[in-house]
């Protein structure tokens, strides 16, 4: 167990927990040596002044000790690192405890844990009954170390012939020990990982992720979460932090295609100052996968707002070839027909987004994107009442800001080439009434 007075949360694993203080030497002297039984010879680790090196002392201790109390408190890491010998190297009694309060890793909670409240001493009395019953049946019973349970045949001899068989030991002994401190590191990092997923996900605001950014140290977290926390910086419509978190991926893992798309549309939505840097980066992810339904069509939205409308066309075609249920790529090549004045082809695309919206719609099985396909297909067929009927829906649901943007600019574009431009204009006026007096304007 800890020696000393120390301070920390009780819940290790979330730094927001108000710290506490525990008097660990109180608690050996006070709560934890008067329920051991008479007859048991009691130490601690820093009790032990026998000559020779520490760590063979006490890895001696933890082999021979007919029982060994562990304190889990505070999460301290020599104490699992100990326990982690005791139960590799012994089968025999190892009773754990811990302060009310504490949060145990996952590969510990499964094990039998008794709590002291450290700040109700009205209930050490009840704890100490049942440290001292766990501590007699302790020896009178075979134990259930986890690993002894795992490997049931398994024997741990410090006393061998040979010196070689003694070397081999030491050696096999060495590296359980190393596995057992990755597992407790990875266990870490993963709760680390988790905890910060969940910040992410629950953030609503720019600002609210930008707090995340602060502290943030990008090589204790994976490739996976540093890009997520980008894609909803962009949504959030932080661009600039987005693209700097990106950048620092690409530069290690430059062949990562994922890093790359995500960077090109960053770009692309910083605005149109950085149109030929993010075609550059789109490019760059599509020789590294041309089978990215989803990247196509990033770039088939880049090109058609630098009005290329011939190469839009082709990516949004493969777009919808490799994801043909996906409601995107239909509606941008309904425009790029129209866009092309080839309405009637146009009408032909429009007219299919519509029923498989309509469909979605008429199932309960839609979402807000649907609703915006469904509007802006009701716009293109200049059907006004199922237009006027999504919008009336979408206004009462939550809709990511940088969605409801893209359609306004994809409805600015109706305007712009003459397309269903005044039912299109009423909509806008909905969606983003400072848009729309730009457009009357």
């Amino acid at each position: 167990m800890p020696y000393g007075t120390r301070r920390s949360q009780l819940d290790y694993l979330d730094a927001e927990k108000a710290p506490v203080e525990i008097d660990f030497d109180s608690v050996w002297s006070g709560v934890v040596k008067p329920a051991i039984p008479k007859e048991f010879e009691m130490k601690r680790a820093d009790e032990f002044h026998t000559p020779g090196l520490i760590d063979q002392r006490y890895i001696e201790w933890l082999y021979d000790s007919e029982i060994v109390i562990a304190d889990l408190t505070f999460g301290n890491s020599n104490v699992y690192y100990e326990l982690g010998i005791r139960q590799s190297l012994s089968k025999k009694g190892t009773i754990l405890i811990a302060c009310s309060g504490t949060r145990l890793p996952f590969d510990v909670r499964n094990q039998y844990v008794i709590h002291y409240d450290y700040f109700k001493a009205p209930s050490i009395a009840s704890f100490q009954d049942e440290l001292n019953q766990a501590i007699i049946n302790a020896s009178s019973e075979e134990q259930d170390s986890p690993v002894h349970v795992f490997l049931p045949g398994l024997v741990i001899d410090r006393f061998t012939e040979e010196e070689i068989e003694k070397e081999k030991t030491n050696e096999l002994l060495n590296a359980r020990i190393s596995d057992l401190e990755k597992e407790i590191s990875l266990l870490k990092e993963r709760a680390a990982e988790k905890r910060l997923l969940r910040k992410i996900q629950e953030a609503n605001s720019g600002t609210r992720l930008l707090s995340l950014c602060t502290s943030l140290n990008p090589t204790e977290y994976s490739i996976d979460l540093l890009e997520q926390l980008a894609v909803q910086l962009r949504k959030h419509g932080q661009f600039d932090k987005a693209i700097e978190i990106l950048n620092s991926l690409n530069d290690k893992n430059p062949n990562d295609h994922e890093v790359l798309r995500e960077l090109g549309f960053a770009y692309r939505k910083k605005g149109e100052d950085f149109y030929d840097l993010a075609e550059e980066y789109l490019q760059q992810a599509l020789v590294l996968n041309d089978h990215d339904g989803e990247l196509h069509g990033m770039l088939g939205g880049l090109l058609k707002r630098k009005e290329n409308y011939l190469a839009a066309l082709k990516h949004y075609q493969i777009a919808n070839d490799l994801n043909p249920n996906d409601l995107y790529p239909l509606v941008n090549i309904g425009f790029i027909y129209a866009a092309l004045d080839q309405k009637n082809e146009a009408d032909v695309w429009y007219r299919k987004v519509k029923q498989d919206c309509t469909n979605l719609i008429d199932s309960n099985a839609y979402d807000y994107w649907t609703l915006l396909c469904h509007i802006e297909a009701s716009v293109a067929t200049n059907d006004r009442a199922n237009a006027m009927n999504s919008l009336r829906i979408l206004m009462g649901i939550s809709v990511p800001i940088e969605d409801i943007a893209s359609e306004v600019d994809q409805l600015k574009m109706f305007v712009k080439i003459q397309f269903s431009d005044v039912l299109a204009s009423e909509i806008i006026a909905t969606l983003a009434p400072n848009d729309a007096r730009d457009i009357i304007e």
